[in-house]
């Protein structure tokens, strides 16, 4: 809420309000970089996804399986 009619507390305030806005464009990433950085550095034993090396389907006598 905007306390004063002045331009200086306006400023401040969409100011504020930007870069709340900027923050919440990027809280997603910001969260999966944190968190992928903490358990990297500290060496925290986490499960993680084994991904193959090929691209292949997963029945070899049709490619959509349905």
């Amino acid at each position: 809420m905007l306390w004063r009619n002045d331009w200086t507390g306006l400023i401040g305030y969409l100011f504020i309000e930007q870069v709340r806005g900027t923050v919440a464009d990027f809280a997603v990433f910001l969260s999966v970089t944190t968190w992928t950085s903490i358990d990297y550095l500290i060496g925290i034993d986490t499960p993680k996804l084994n991904v193959p090396s090929d691209f292949k389907p997963t029945r070899d006598d049709r490619f959509l399986s349905f």
